[in-house]
């Protein structure tokens, strides 16, 4: 075997003189990468540790730190690339320690470059079964620092809310990348983020514009314009839940502007325009797309396939969004203005007054927005089944979450002492009754009783 008679310290050092020359070929006589594969770049380095390793026992060292994001075996220490050899193994059998983040996601893109499975379909359900242990596991994921001891402190490891911004985007990144290599496998991709609560974070509007509106709070918070710092995030129990009813207030909205009236309530929601942002794709090796240049992920999400010349790539991948007009962000914050007055009203707190005129009185000339489109707007909100909706909305929701009355029962020694208190604040035990005053007071008030009777004069 290759590996035989060899120590670790002679395959390291074969395996760096391959990377070199690879380099120096994938590189050309003019700097430019030539070879724009970096999935099979992954791969090769991958299999070519495999057949220097061949062979070798390695014994299971303590835990080297990794303390960045790594895409490729060359990029680790020689000491780094000896335990993830050794941990490999392990991570195969879905054993992750502790501190291992960036060491599984290295092994989460031999997943996606199909290592250890004949089929895409198979490599893809491996790759959402092992992301699942590493958040239910002791392990760290990738991308992110720390993150199991804080759910250590906050509760179960498994419990979504534990899971790190990053760690997630780190998926999201390899299922796009997944993607790029595998387009027919979008509606698998799709229903695999939709199960680990991911999805709608690469499709929030094509969400609202199927009807599902358990992000609407989210939706308004993300997209409204002019929202004050107070009414995003504020003390106030009120302010928590205007945006806990926002699902319930768009369904009554829905509801009342939808489809059957010609309104299409919500398309006006979602009325915009693409926006592109450069994808940074990991390496996962890709199939030949032929003619197709776009692969549709969402109603509002697509991979376009863009020629980049005069660059080392030969090609760019860009990720297609939905960018709202400024007509439909100022719509979304008068349904919070209207929405967060209603729940006001329940809590007690001070009042806000409803009001459309500064979106009414806008004529959006130079905001891009289509002119049908601000006039079926503000029909909507001249309609007075606007706030009706809204307000039956509010009220669904405190119906499921009606407000406390923080009162507490008192005990009868304190009623008593209340009592007490009551009766006796205040009081003047020196004072004297003066009764010839209390006689003229009586006198004057039943003159002014008998002129009102007899309209001598005028009440107002």
């Amino acid at each position: 075997m290759a590996g035989q008679n060899k120590t670790p310290e002679i395959i390291l050092d074969e395996f760096k003189r391959y990377i070199r020359a690879e380099n120096s070929r994938r590189r050309g006589g003019f700097g430019f990468n030539f070879d724009t594969d970096e999935g099979k770049r992954f791969v090769d380095q991958i299999r070519m540790l495999d057949l220097k390793l061949s062979g070798l026992t390695l014994s299971e060292p303590e835990l080297i730190p990794l303390e960045r994001e790594v895409h490729y075996p060359e990029e680790l220490t020689e000491e780094q690339l000896l335990y993830y050899c050794s941990r490999r193994p392990c991570f195969a059998a879905g054993v992750i320690r502790q501190g291992e983040k960036y060491y599984a996601g290295l092994y989460l893109l031999e997943l996606a470059n199909e290592l250890h499975h004949s089929s895409a379909k198979d490599a893809l359900g491996e790759i959402f079964a092992f992301w699942d242990r590493m958040n239910q596991s002791g392990s760290d994921g990738p991308g992110t620092t720390g993150f199991r001891q804080s759910a250590a402190l906050t509760g179960s490891p498994s419990d979504p809310s534990c899971v790190n911004e990053s760690d997630e985007e780190y998926l999201r990144r390899l299922c796009l990348s997944f993607l790029t290599a595998h387009y027919d496998m979008a509606e698998e991709i799709r229903k695999g983020l939709v199960e680990r609560d991911l999805y709608w974070k690469y499709d929030l509007i094509g969400e609202i514009r199927q009807g599902r509106f358990s992000r609407a709070g989210l939706f308004v918070k993300k997209y409204a314009r002019l929202l004050k710092k107070e009414e995003i995030s504020g003390d106030k129990a009120y302010v928590d839940a205007t945006w806990k009813a926002m699902p319930e207030v768009f369904a009554s909205l829905d509801s009342t502007f939808g489809d059957k009236t010609g309104h299409l309530f919500r398309k006006f929601l979602t009325a915009g325009e693409e926006t592109g942002t450069r994808m940074e794709l990991l390496p996962v090796r890709r199939r030949v797309l032929g003619a197709k240049r776009r692969i549709a992920l969402a109603d509002t999400c697509y991979l376009d396939s863009r020629p980049s010349y005069g660059s080392a790539h030969k090609e760019q991948w860009v990720r297609t969004e939905w960018s709202l007009k400024e007509g439909a962000r100022d719509f979304l914050y008068v349904i919070h203005l209207y929405t967060e007055s209603f729940v006001r009203e329940y809590y007690r707190a001070p009042r806000r007054k409803r009001t459309a005129d500064r979106f009414l009185k806008k004529k959006y000339l130079r905001t891009g927005d289509e002119k049908s489109v601000i006039f079926a707007m503000k029909e909507i909100l001249k309609d007075e089944r606007f706030e009706r909706a809204i307000g039956q909305g509010v009220s669904e929701y405190m119906k499921m979450h009606p407000v406390l009355e923080n009162k507490k029962s008192l005990s009868k020694k304190d009623h008593d002492l209340l009592l007490y208190q009551m009766d006796h604040e205040g009081s003047d035990t020196d004072g004297k009754i003066d009764y010839e005053r209390f006689k003229k007071a009586k006198s004057d008030a039943d003159s002014v009783l008998h002129l009102l009777h007899h309209d001598e004069i005028d009440y107002n």
